[in-house]
């Protein structure tokens, strides 16, 4: 056993060695989506499992990771119903209000990244689907934010929602979400017809701890 172990971390090494010579980024946030090759600045290459709206020019080739409406609720299809997919361990994902004659209603909530390249966690609207989603669709940036769908074509309803917090004592210092300590998330209700979802962050404010 104790051979194996070292038979793997000498691979992994290895692997991890001719990325670095190559100038290959791994990014994997653990969402695993799929896997994805991006063209990068720094880097040459950059392998991650997830792509946000904002590396949509950088993507090369890739795998998405199954269909995520196989993992929902099996209800008849004349039903509304909603649909989620959220993950819990970075805080994003989306919900769908699917309607009996095929029209839904889209929230992305934290797929985007702040101007500065970070990603946002936590229950923030913006961004768009995930690659392995079945209306996903690089080139209509109508699905992004909010959205809905008629029947035909999605029409965009909002963007994102800037909810960055200040001190009285220092407004000018805006805090943005992709800047907060995420600390965790949680599913509370999951079923066809309601959904609640959680997210809990902290940020230090005017010098005061805050939990959010």
């Amino acid at each position: 056993m104790k051979i194996k172990i070292a038979r793997v971390a000498s691979i992994i090494a290895a692997l991890s060695f001719l990325a670095l010579c190559l100038g290959i980024k791994w990014n994997l946030t653990g969402g695993w989506e799929g896997i994805y090759l991006l063209s990068g600045s720094n880097w040459r290459l950059e392998v991650t499992d997830d792509v946000f709206p904002e590396d949509v020019t950088r993507f090369i080739a890739g795998i998405p990771f199954g269909d995520f409406v196989n993992k929902q609720h099996r209800i008849t299809p004349n039903d509304s119903h909603l649909l989620l997919n959220w993950n819990v361990k970075n805080g994003n994902g989306s919900i769908k209000n699917i309607f009996p004659d095929g029209k839904k209603l889209l929230i992305n909530l934290s797929r985007f990244k702040s101007l500065e390249g970070y990603p946002h966690s936590g229950i923030f609207l913006g961004g768009g689907l995930s690659k392995n989603d079945p209306d996903y669709n690089a080139n209509d940036k109508n699905q992004t934010g909010m959205a809905y769908f008629d029947g035909r074509r999605w029409i965009h309803i909002w963007c994102y929602v800037n909810e960055a917090i200040a001190s009285a004592a220092n407004p000018d210092k805006i805090i943005e979400p992709a800047k907060w300590k995420f600390v965790s998330s949680k599913i509370i209700e999951k079923g066809s017809m309601n959904i609640t979802i959680e997210s809990k962050h902290s940020a230090v404010v005017g010098g005061l701890p805050v939990t959010i």
